[in-house]
């Protein structure tokens, strides 16, 4: 009697099985269509992070299967976006030859710090100079192949404080054999006599790599106070990270490549 009872109960459970199955299967489906429509409506200025998604569905005890198709979608889903002086000094390195991007053009995607944030003269005062940098050219081997490219500028203290807004160029104005033009103008937003002794101009080159989707510090220079003379003047380029301390430099190449700056003094 049990037996009989045990092989009609078998049928009984095999069909519970399968609607549960079935069940599980088109709540994952449900859900998988529900992620990929989340991924169409991120907003392009937010960095999306994988692991916290396939956290998330591992917590809700699906499946394994959810849990990889989710990966499989996300993980290939970044964002451009641009580092915060110094925070490209915690990526990985790579060789100069290495930086090379092809093609030119941005994505449409584009983090909220767009360069070209250029500030005015500030106004004259009696017995006081004001400094006007134009940024003329840098040159680089590769100058052909840096998307984007554009500057940062700041002043700091011997510390690495910023002493006055930083600033950043509009993206080059043209790529020629070795060299990136700007010919731009940057008004120093503090009268020269106020820097803190020891204080240096920094001017750090920046370009966008579309392997890794973010904008990148190439190499930088810097200007110090005795330099500050009304004129031409070209200044040697180092190696990033962006050392403002000036404690630890190093050439970016041995090649006759500087950044060609002009001053122009403004006294009353």
């Amino acid at each position: 009697m049990f037996v009989s009872l045990f092989f009609c109960f078998i049928p009984i459970f095999l069909i519970f099985l399968g609607v549960f199955l079935l069940t599980l299967i088109s709540v994952s489906l449900i859900l998988l269509v529900l992620l990929v429509s989340v991924k169409s409506l991120i907003s392009p200025y937010q960095h999306f992070s994988c692991q916290h998604l396939i956290w998330a569905m591992s917590s809700c005890e699906t499946s394994l299967v959810i849990s990889v198709l989710a990966h499989c979608f996300f993980c290939p889903f970044s964002r451009r976006r641009i580092l915060a002086p110094g925070e490209e000094e915690n990526l990985e390195f790579e060789e100069d030859e290495e930086e090379g991007g092809a093609g030119a053009g941005s994505p449409d995607s584009f983090p909220a710090r767009v360069p070209g944030t250029l500030l005015p003269r500030l106004p004259s005062e009696p017995g006081m100079t004001l400094l006007t940098i134009r940024i003329e050219k840098i040159g680089l081997k590769d100058a052909g192949q840096c998307i984007d490219p554009y500057i940062t500028v700041s002043v700091k203290d011997l510390n690495g404080i910023d002493l006055t807004p930083v600033q950043d160029t509009p993206v080059a104005s043209r790529k020629e054999d070795t060299y990136v033009h700007f010919n731009v103008d940057i008004e120093l937003q503090k009268h020269v006599e106020k820097l803190t002794k020891g204080a240096a101009i920094f001017f750090e080159f920046k370009h966008y790599k579309p392997k890794k989707r973010f904008t990148s510090t190439k190499c930088f220079a810097f200007m110090e106070m005795d330099e500050i003379k009304p004129g031409p003047i070209v200044i040697e380029l180092y190696k990033k990270p962006t050392d403002f301390k000036r404690k630890k430099l190093q050439l970016l190449t041995k090649k006759p490549l500087y950044l060609h700056l002009h001053q122009t003094l403004h006294k009353e």
